[in-house]
């Protein structure tokens, strides 16, 4: 009897959830929205068998065993003491807030100091100087 009124609060959580919910969000949504105490098993049992499913989530990235992705030039190790020995840089990408395309940043940091230098396609070569900046 309390399986099946179960599975019909299971029902209205996941159709209110425009069908995108799986067992862990509605077991979430039963014990802190509607405050009904339940197992995220017993949430899980009735799904499987009224053949409520979520849509698939994120894709997940396949790692290849033994292939490196990139070579190591610095043996990751950091040990350079003085300035213009050793530089790293890291390029991020923002989408225009027009959607007339994406804006590209690029960033190049020296590991010894504490001053970066920015790029950006719209404000050309500037330099910055502070802590806490990566």
């Amino acid at each position: 009897m309390r399986r099946q009124w179960l599975t019909g609060l299971i029902r209205e959580v996941h159709t209110a959830s425009r069908q995108t919910y799986g067992s862990r969000l509605v077991h979430v949504e039963l014990t802190r929205g509607m405050d009904i105490v339940v197992s995220e098993n017993l949430v899980a049992e009735p799904m499987r068998l009224a053949g409520i499913v979520s849509l698939p989530g994120p894709a997940k990235v396949k790692r290849f065993k033994g292939v490196s992705t990139a070579d190591d030039l610095v043996h990751r190790k950091f040990p350079y003491l003085s300035p213009n020995k050793l530089w790293v840089n890291y390029i991020t990408e923002h989408p225009s807030p027009r959607r007339e395309g994406v804006l590209l940043c690029f960033c190049l940091q020296p590991v010894f100091g504490r001053s970066r230098s920015d790029w950006s396609s719209r404000g050309g070569l500037r330099t910055r100087t502070g802590t806490g900046r990566v």
